[in-house]
């Protein structure tokens, strides 16, 4: 029950805190956040082992994307301090801490 609350609270922030920006709330597996943010792909011809020729993306996340990330990253952190601050209660308030991870990629299966 906790991780569902959790999970919409996380949208519900997320989804306000970009509005009108570039960068999208995309949707939500398990317990990861999926946006999409500003940054530029291009693709580079490869050859396989097996001497064949495969297109590869190159992504370089840019300061904007990285910044948007992070953005991401703070307000989940945010909604956990304050979801375990609302169900410990005034004596134990401020006693944990959230933490999240934010990484970039071109694809979301990483």
């Amino acid at each position: 029950m906790l991780g569902a609350e959790l999970a919409k609270m996380s949208i519900i922030r997320i989804e306000k805190l970009f509005r009108g920006t570039p960068a999208k709330l995309i949707g939500l597996i398990h317990d990861e956040v999926l946006l999409e943010v500003p940054g530029s792909c291009s693709l580079s011809l490869k050859e396989t082992k097996e001497g064949s020729s495969v297109y590869e993306p190159n992504y370089s996340p840019d300061e904007e994307a990285k910044g948007w990330a992070e953005y991401a990253r703070l307000e989940l952190e945010n909604a956990q301090t304050e979801l375990f601050d609302m169900i410990v209660g005034e004596k134990n308030k401020g006693r944990f801490k959230g933490k999240a991870e934010a990484d970039i990629s071109v694809f979301w299966s990483h």
